[in-house]
């Protein structure tokens, strides 16, 4: 996540203060989206906040999921002014109606939800485990570039060889991390190792078809496949088709620009044209991807990305020329085993909330000694 000073709090009036367990609603574009605030945090005008902080964690937990609902989700879609695109304002948040559930259900689902917090904890230290096995089997877990921003190029180091005018492609710290880098691995160019290195294109959505790939689905580490929309297979021989063992890269905008997934799904699908598909044999899908991800291949993103103020582009040549580490197998299948525990503790965390919300909707269909069935059964509670 994004940092800032909280002077800016100050300075900016359309910028809010968040506490944990407030809510916060989307207002635009995709109307009604909910989040649930894990720790005090500023907000853009972009969203509306629910100060649910002021309410006991029971009833903090219990709103949240009511407005995971699709109950709730259609309540507030259909309060949303609709003069040009759907608009959520704080009025009409405030005459949306609400369950009322029994302090026992309460309590039952915060405990479901709570299971699901120590489940996404764990699954994050897994993540975490396996970056800092990879960084320490590389010799770059203790890097830490020159803060020097000057450099003194020739026009052969420079332009001839490059391409590049910018003085920020020439930092220091680029060099810093190459020769660290070299210095304790052999090293390659990605692009030389790359059997398929090429962007998607704008897609012909439809009803039906192959699911598509955007760059809010390539999340760090992982292709969250929650939302996507579908696509017809484009009708020429060079399609670009996304399989599984795939490393996805997202190639364009401010906080997504480089943000790595190795798709792990069995099902083939389609990029956009802001994903980037990578396929190679010279590391494991897994391993590429963490590594591009962390501090050595981040570094290499900024570098080689083309633009400013906001249209920047990664562009799959930028992406053949990072340099990667060899990594012996025994090393990969270790990181890959810590990703793989990581995978399955998300899919459980994802799968207990899912369960938790569920159970909310069951007890507005039926009943609350429904919903407290249905987690019984899903293995929720015992």
């Amino acid at each position: 996540a994004t940092t800032i000073p909280i002077e800016l709090l100050e300075i900016h009036k359309t910028l809010k203060k968040v506490k944990q367990n407030d809510i916060v609603l989307t207002k635009g574009g995709s109307v009604a989206r909910v989040g649930f605030v894990t720790k005090d945090a500023a907000v853009s005008r972009d969203l509306i906040f629910i100060n649910s902080s002021a309410l006991d964690i029971v009833d903090a937990n219990f709103l949240y999921l009511y407005f995971l609902t699709s109950f709730a989700n259609n309540l507030l879609i259909r309060s949303s002014s609709q003069s040009v695109q759907a608009h959520l304002t704080l009025t009409l948040v405030k005459e949306v109606p609400c369950f009322k559930a029994s302090e026992i259900f309460k309590r039952q689902l915060l405990h479901v939800v709570q299971a699901s917090e120590v489940a996404k904890r764990r699954s994050d230290e897994q993540y975490e485990q396996g970056e800092t096995l990879l960084l320490s089997e590389i010799g770059i877990a203790t890097f830490s570039p020159s803060l020097e921003i000057g450099n003194i190029k020739s026009f052969k180091e420079s332009f001839a060889s490059t391409g590049r005018l910018d003085a920020e492609h020439y930092q220091p710290k680029y060099e810093a991390l190459y020769k660290a880098l070299a210095k304790n691995n052999r090293v390659f160019k990605l692009g030389d190792r790359l059997s398929f290195n090429q962007r998607g294109t704008q897609p012909d959505y439809a009803e039906a078809g192959l699911p598509v790939i955007n760059s809010k689905h390539v999340q760090r580490g992982h292709v969250d496949m929650g939302d996507t929309r579908f696509a017809i297979m484009p009708d020429k021989t060079n399609a670009v088709v996304i399989q599984q063992g795939d490393v996805l890269m997202n190639g364009t905008g401010v906080g997504t620009i480089g943000r790595a997934a190795p798709y792990l799904h069995t099902a083939k699908a389609l990029p956009d044209n802001h994903v980037t598909v990578l396929r190679t044999d010279a590391m494991s899908p897994i391993c590429l991807a963490l590594y591009l991800n962390s501090i050595a291949g981040q570094y290499q993103v900024e570098q080689h990305f083309k633009g400013s103020s906001g249209q920047i582009e990664l562009y799959p040549a930028d992406i053949a020329n990072f340099w990667c580490p060899e990594l012996d197998i025994y090393t990969q299948q270790q990181i890959d085993k810590l990703a793989q525990q990581s995978f399955s503790l998300k899919a459980q965390s994802e799968r207990l909330l899912d369960a938790a919300k569920r159970a909310v909707e069951i007890a507005i269909e039926q009943n609350e000694a429904a919903g407290m069935a249905y987690l019984a059964r899903d293995g929720a509670i015992t």
